[in-house]
């Protein structure tokens, strides 16, 4: 399976480029180790519709896995938007701090399928391997 990490990263500082966001690196290495393909797009600054289209294209995800803060999750909104208008094939699932605090928030946006509330290594790992097999999902330890 193919899985894209959607990060907004943005910082307001012309000094810093983003922080390192471990979460993501930790999920991203059980993933891999269970044989997916992995890839993040960071978004370290302020991206155009048109450049976040073209990388979801180029990717052409199974599964777009965005994850934020709460501060950073009006930026997921606007992507799920963005992406939404266009005629693409992906699941989607958000994770992250914003998720386990506010899982009804997420799961009310629109262009994303699931939420991952706590920790995700195991659960985003079973996710992935029902979605490939086309197993039910619904009773998923977190999503």
């Amino acid at each position: 399976m193919k899985v894209l990490f959607i990060y907004p990263n943005i910082v307001n500082s012309a000094r810093q480029q983003g922080l390192y966001h471990m979460g993501i690196g930790y999920l991203s290495s059980v993933l891999k180790r269970d044989g997916h393909n992995v890839s993040l797009l960071n978004i370290y600054k302020k991206i155009d519709k048109e450049m976040l289209i073209e990388n979801v294209i180029t990717q052409k995800p199974d599964l777009i896995a965005y994850s934020a803060t709460s501060h950073m999750f009006p930026f997921v909104k606007q992507f799920c938007t963005w992406l939404l208008s266009e005629d693409l094939k992906f699941r989607s699932i958000c994770g992250g701090v914003h998720a386990t605090l506010a899982p009804h928030e997420v799961l009310e946006t629109k262009g994303i399928d699931m939420a991952c509330i706590g920790e995700g290594e195991l659960a985003l790992t079973e996710l992935c391997r029902r979605l490939e097999r086309g197993k039910d999902i619904s009773d998923i330890k977190n999503i």
